[in-house]
């Protein structure tokens, strides 16, 4: 996990596992991180860190 906090006040988390591009680390992902986030109310952002990072 990482925070990213911003200049404007906004704070990002994201969230990673090491792992391969595959169905079984796609799913070992969706249901250790994705899915709990989910449940939790949690959702995606539509933007990318890039996009995020230089709209600074």
């Amino acid at each position: 996990m990482e925070v990213w906090s911003f200049p404007n006040g906004r704070q990002v988390i994201e969230m990673s596992l090491e792992g391969k591009d595959s169905p079984g680390d796609l799913e070992q992902f969706s249901n250790l991180v994705a899915s709990p986030l989910h449940k939790a109310g949690v959702t995606p952002l539509r933007e990318s860190m890039t996009y995020i990072a230089t709209g600074c």
